[in-house]
């Protein structure tokens, strides 16, 4: 019965491994990013941004026709420079570059994480047709773990302040996750801001709060986000947060 069951738990995980080689899915710790060209001319380029958020691989296979037409790849930071290029015919090219944590620490603190991939034609009189297949480095943002507060009631401030809030970054589409809890179960005002703009997500609740936000290529502009919590008790509350930030792939 249990060489049954291990035979059984095996046959499924083997089977779940080559459906992910068959369908090119992401492996944990990356994403993939496809992308097409067409009638690509020699005076032109076809260029693909893809948002980088921690350091690792970065790996561009290109697939083109005429076989025979010479293809660049050129890979840049987000501050424009060069970090790698190849040049090639056949129909084929693959470049790779691993970016350090320096380079991707520094493209966040400049509030700007797109590499940019440009595939260009050498000269000729045939357009070229291919596809791009980016690999990239993936992971889940923790912003915050468990992160401890204390709200005092607004009409006693020796007890201190009544007001926790706590600031960050969103440079990707993606989604904002946000668990917090306190005690006792108080009521709380909480809510999540898009600075500048103000709140998108606000609920007067005795906990937990728990809350997941999409956040778009549109809402890119604002950097900055906010995450508040607002006693509106008679008595003293002490809650701990937790703020993860889930890319897109």
């Amino acid at each position: 019965m249990i060489a049954a069951i291990r035979k059984d738990v095996f046959s499924i995980i083997c089977a779940a491994f080559l459906f992910a080689l068959a369908t090119g899915r992401a492996e944990a710790g990356e994403a993939i990013v496809h992308a097409s060209f067409t009638n690509l001319s020699a005076s032109g380029s076809f260029v693909k941004e893809v948002y980088v958020y921690t350091a690792g691989r970065i790996t561009i296979d290109a697939r083109w026709t005429p076989q025979s037409l010479e293809m660049k790849l050129v890979l840049r930071r987000p501050n424009g420079s060069f970090a790698s290029q190849i040049s090639g015919a056949g129909g084929n090219l693959t470049l790779s570059y691993t970016a350090t944590a320096q380079e991707v620490s520094a493209a966040i603190n400049a509030n700007h994480i797109k590499w940019k991939i440009e595939a260009a034609r050498s000269l000729g009189t045939e357009s070229a047709n291919g596809k791009l297949r980016i690999i990239h480095p993936w992971e889940t943002i923790q912003i915050l773990h468990n992160k401890q507060f204390k709200l005092g009631p607004p009409s006693n401030a020796s007890v201190g302040q009544h007001t926790h809030s706590e600031t960050f970054k969103v440079l990707a589409p993606g989604t904002i996750r946000i668990i917090a809890s306190w005690s006792p179960q108080a009521m709380v005002s909480a809510f999540l801001a898009q600075n500048t703009i103000g709140a998108v997500i606000r609920k007067d609740t005795q906990g937990p709060f728990e809350v997941s936000h999409k956040v778009g290529t549109r809402n890119l502009n604002i950097a900055n986000w906010t995450c508040a919590f607002q006693n509106l008790s008679r008595q003293a509350v002490l809650g701990k947060v937790t703020i993860h930030f889930i890319p897109d792939r």
